[in-house]
C-alpha cells in the first residue's frame, strides 16, 4: 500500500512526514475528550514545615534516646531547628502528638521546658515515652 505523505513547516526549514496510516490509527475525538474528564488519584496532603501547635508542655515526659534535633515540621523532609543536637538523655515534654499521613509515622510537638531549645517537632522512634496520655494535635 502506498502512503500519502503531506510536509508541514516547510518554511522552518523542517520537514514532518505524517502518513495516512498515523491519521487512521488516532482514535476519535470523541474518545480523547471521555478521557480528559476522567480524575486522577488525589495526592496526599502536604505536611506543613511551619507548624507550631498552641499549647505548652502537658504531663507526659519524653527522653531522647539517641542525639537528634528538633525539626520545624512532623516530617523527615522538614528543616532541623537549630545548629546542634541535643544530648542523651534530654527531657522534653509532649504537647500533642501527630501521625505523619504520608509516611504512616507518628511524631511529637515538644516542649524542651528548662532549655535553649525551642518547641519543635521529635519522631517518636527518637524519644522514649512516659506514662500518660498524648492528645492529637
Amino acid at each position: 500500500m502506498e502512503e500519502e505523505t503531506l510536509q508541514l513547516f516547510k518554511g522552518l526549514g523542517v520537514t514532518i512526514a505524517v502518513t495516512a496510516a498515523a491519521f487512521a490509527m488516532m482514535p476519535a475525538a470523541s474518545a480523547s475528550a471521555q478521557a480528559d474528564t476522567v480524575s486522577a488519584p488525589q495526592a496526599p496532603a502536604a505536611v506543613n514545615c511551619n507548624w507550631d501547635p498552641s499549647g505548652s508542655g502537658g504531663g507526659v515526659s519524653l527522653v531522647t534516646n539517641k542525639e537528634i534535633r528538633l525539626r520545624y515540621g512532623p516530617a523527615a523532609r522538614c528543616d532541623f531547628i537549630g545548629w546542634s543536637d541535643m544530648g542523651v538523655p534530654t527531657q522534653l515534654w509532649a504537647v500533642c502528638k501527630y501521625r505523619n499521613p504520608d509516611s504512616g509515622n507518628t511524631w511529637y510537638y515538644v516542649d524542651p521546658a528548662g532549655s535553649t531549645w525551642r518547641n519543635g517537632w521529635i519522631y517518636s522512634g527518637n524519644v522514649d515515652v512516659g506514662s500518660g496520655t498524648i492528645r492529637n494535635c
